[in-house]
């Protein structure tokens, strides 16, 4: 803080005590490094922790069998579209698409107007080919509109709307179709009342001219030379485990299920990527340079050289089983640390040995072998769980902070008591000095006056 001249005395009382100001405030550097160096332990401990949590999450899903047996699904024409889930097995089936499932659409006869009252009253019945029936309420003096809306508002399976034909004389007609495909969803309609709405709304099978203008068919198909119906469109485990989206008849066409290389692959280049950002990252946290002389938080770090010695541990681990090592089947671990890939060698050995290749990383029960996936997972979970090393380490250095600035709060009320005293001690100096000088000129003027009466 900047401190005043005191008084007249001409000692440079305010440079005095700001160098001594800036003395006792020297005091507060050390604790502020401190405080700055656990910070910027902190920040790196938290971009450590972020690079390896994302390996853990790559080193898990290679843990897991299921990421080995992914398939995937081929169709060698079109009208056909296909997705397989867990349950699929590998396999190539003949399937031909016979027929495409359609909704049934039912229509009146053409009336002149859709707001003119149509005489009469009533119920109409619409019974679907379970025999489930659904009473439809229709007031007197309804008109197509007023049909349509109570059709709808009953919640029969059927949506109704009113089309117009371009008909000289009777150009609207109610339409009834059905909300779902397949001949579950027929419905037939009978009416129990009275009046001209009583024909209008009745098919030919119930004394009505209601006419049924598309049928409800079931989608078919043949599947390797066997006849397979669907209600839809969407054909579901006729081939195990495999979902068939059919548009469009023709010729038979492959369905392969092969096992998706692919998706393997990518797990697998996941795992390289998020390792080979760890290895970035921590040595950028450790790095030293000679030109400037600084260093990255983490330089000579034991935790980070600890977590570094359990991971390089777990990736130098022999695996029991035809693949030892990486390496093996094209992925290997480079001399600057990081892990390269050979996609040929990776994608051969895959193709050809994949049972290996999972039991490389997901181990084995014949074997005895966890698998490198949980090699690695077992090193990390330890360094990255809730109270693990980076969770202990990082705490401690919070509280060492919190401590610190304790520590700075008190040593800043020390120096400002001791210069409060100096200032006092300082003020006493300037008023002596001030009193002296004053007696030493008052002294001097009498010695000058007795020298010139002495004269």
């Amino acid at each position: 803080m900047a401190i005043t001249t005191v008084g007249t005395s001409g000692l440079p009382i305010s440079t005095l005590l700001d160098q001594l100001q800036t003395a006792e405030e020297s005091k507060l550097l050390p604790i502020a490094t401190r405080q700055k160096e656990n910070t910027s332990k902190i920040t790196a401990y938290g971009t450590l922790k972020s690079s390896l949590t994302a390996l853990q999450t790559a080193t898990t899903n290679l843990a897991n069998a299921k990421t080995f047996s992914a398939l995937k699904t081929t169709v060698s024409g079109t009208g056909i579209a296909a997705a397989s889930d867990a349950t699929a097995v590998a396999g190539s089936h003949q399937v031909q698409v016979t027929g495409l499932a359609q909704a049934q659409t039912l229509a009146t006869t053409g009336v002149a107007s859709k707001t003119t009252a149509i005489d009469g009253s009533g119920t109409l019945t619409l019974t679907n080919a379970q025999g489930v029936a659904v009473n439809v309420n229709i007031a007197a003096n309804s008109t197509l509109e007023d049909m349509r809306s109570a059709i709808n508002a009953a919640s029969s399976g059927v949506t109704a709307s009113i089309i117009s034909t371009g008909d000289a004389t009777n150009p609207y007609r109610l339409v009834m179709s059905a909300n779902t495909t397949g001949t579950d969803s027929a419905v037939t309609a009978s009416f129990s009342g009275s009046g001209s709405v009583s024909t209008l709304l009745s098919d030919g099978a119930n004394g009505g001219t209601m006419t049924e203008q598309q049928s409800a068919k079931n989608a078919t198909l043949l599947v390797d030379g066997l006849t397979i119906t669907s209600q839809t469109n969407t054909v579901k485990d006729a081939i195990q485990g495999v979902t068939m989206t059919v548009s469009q008849v023709g010729a038979a066409q492959t369905v392969g299920v092969t096992q998706d290389t692919d998706s393997i692959k990518a797990s697998i280049n996941a795992f390289v990527t998020a390792y080979n950002a760890m290895v970035s990252s921590n040595k950028s946290l450790t790095a030293f340079n000679t030109d400037s002389t600084l260093s990255g938080a983490l330089l000579g770090d034991s935790t980070l050289r600890g977590i570094q010695n359990d991971i390089r541990t777990a990736i130098n681990t022999a695996q029991s089983g035809a693949f030892t090592n990486m390496s093996q089947f094209g992925v290997a671990l480079g001399a600057d640390g990081k892990i390269t890939v050979n996609d040929a060698k990776l994608t051969a050995a895959i193709n050809d040995s994949p049972k290996d290749v999972t039991e490389f990383f997901t181990g084995s029960t014949t074997s005895g072998s966890i698998g490198f996936a949980k090699t690695l997972g077992n090193k990390l979970t330890p360094i990255l769980q809730t109270s693990g090393k980076l969770d202990a380490v990082t705490t401690s250095l919070t509280t060492s902070n919190k401590n610190l600035e304790a520590t700075y709060e008190r040593m800043e009320n020390t120096i400002a008591a001791t210069m409060a005293r100096y200032k006092v001690q300082f003020t006493a100096l300037e008023t002596n000095v001030t009193q002296m000088n004053s007696t030493m000129t008052y002294l001097t003027a009498q010695f000058a006056a007795m020298n010139k009466d002495s004269d």
